[in-house]
């Protein structure tokens, strides 16, 4: 599960077309991430910990966005 974060996240940060994806599609998703990645001190662990917490339910889904969007 982990492993599917963080290739969530980096596509998130390089590629602006799925980033607009993923908040227009799966909002609850990306509030998350991205209130997470706000408030965090910029402690990757601390942030991937939380959202896999958070958004655990969201991830799969993503990731199967994900291989179809490339």
């Amino acid at each position: 599960m982990r492993n599917k974060l963080l290739t969530i996240l980096m596509v998130m940060f390089c590629d602006e077309g799925f980033r607009d994806h993923v908040e227009t599609e799966f909002h609850c998703f990306y509030s998350a991430i991205r209130d997470i990645y706000n408030d965090a001190d910029g402690d990757w662990d601390e942030i991937i910990d939380e959202v896999l917490e958070v958004a655990r339910p969201y991830i799969k889904v993503v990731y199967d966005e994900l291989e179809g969007w490339y």
